[in-house]
């Protein structure tokens, strides 16, 4: 079953219904939920997080000896730092900001700087999206780095609040599996095992934070994040629904160049709540084992998502 909540805010103008969603990988069984959230409400604010965990893909000797960080090392350290720090500063990527600064400072007591470790042996976030929401002067800030997504419902129409690209070797892999996929005969599931694929996968992550044009962003205490990181502030005026979610959450697609249908998801959750779109997500990915419809990097991811439904 999902982790699932509700919460009610009232101000003066407009009253919030919040909802959230932490699920680990469908089908999972003992596996730990590398993705985590935050909610939390401090006079005037209300702060709504999601961070994406990836996990090391190589071991490191710490102080206190080898060890493999897992991704919730980051997402954790991410929603820890906030839930500890709002309050003090009521800046969306000055937090972001801090919170990467965070994750270095813990890698460094264990003896790891990640500014001279390999981002092999760097545990990460791939996706970290915070919403904070100034409820006096009607406001929201959003600022984010990586692939998780802020999406706004205005006067009827659905906005990806901050757009973000594929990270440039992540598209040279699933171009490869693609092409292998065709001229081979074999699903795309499988032509993602291929070894030059995954090749392109390992690069992905040592750009991460790289500020180079092929790099891409994501929190795991390197500098370079000052380079990736977006944010915005909007105005509440006519601003219905906001969602905020972990790609695990957005809905397949046919062609991998395309980004999801982010109104159909809106619609999902408005309608279904967020474990309505959860469960259509899963049941599409279900329905198709072997990734030839949907070509994706794995048949399921970890998912987190908050909604807030705000009403006047």
């Amino acid at each position: 079953m999902a982790d699932i909540e509700t919460k009610e805010v009232k101000d003066r103008l407009r009253q919030f219904s919040i909802f959230t969603l932490l699920e680990v990988q469908a089908e999972s069984v003992g596996r730990q939920n590398e993705d985590t959230f935050l909610l939390k409400e401090i006079d005037q604010y209300i702060l709504a997080t999601v961070a994406d965990g990836g996990s090391a893909l190589s071991s490191f000797t710490t102080v206190n000896g080898t060890e493999r960080f897992s991704g919730l090392f980051v997402s954790g350290a991410v929603t820890a730092y906030l839930d500890r720090e709002f309050g003090k500063s009521n800046s969306a990527a000055e937090l972001l900001a801090n919170a990467n600064d965070y994750v270095k400072d813990l890698l460094l007591e264990r003896g790891v700087n990640p500014e001279k470790a390999s981002a092999m042996e760097l545990p990460t976030a791939s996706g970290v999206s915070i919403l904070l929401i100034d409820k006096l002067n009607q406001t929201a800030e959003i600022a984010q780095v990586g692939d998780s997504a802020v999406l706004v419902k205005r006067d009827g129409e659905v906005q990806l609040a901050i757009p973000f690209e594929m990270p440039y070797f992540d598209s040279l892999a699933f171009a490869v599996a693609e092409k292998l996929s065709r001229e081979k005969g074999i699903s795309y599931k499988i032509a993602l095992e291929d070894e030059e694929v995954g090749q392109f996968f390992i690069k992905s992550r040592l750009f991460e934070n790289d500020t180079d044009d092929k790099g891409s962003g994501a929190v795991n205490g390197k500098q370079g994040i000052s380079k990736y990181l977006r944010s915005i502030t909007i105005s509440l005026n006519g601003v219905s629904s906001i969602a905020v979610l972990s790609d695990g959450m957005y809905l397949p697609t046919e062609d991998l160049t395309a980004a999801p249908d982010w109104k159909e998801m809106m619609q999902m959750m408005e309608s279904e709540s967020l474990d309505g779109l959860y469960r259509e997500v899963t049941q599409l990915k279900n329905e198709d084992p072997e990734f030839i419809k949907y070509p994706r990097a794995k048949k399921h991811d970890d998912a987190t998502g908050i909604l807030l439904k705000i009403t006047a």
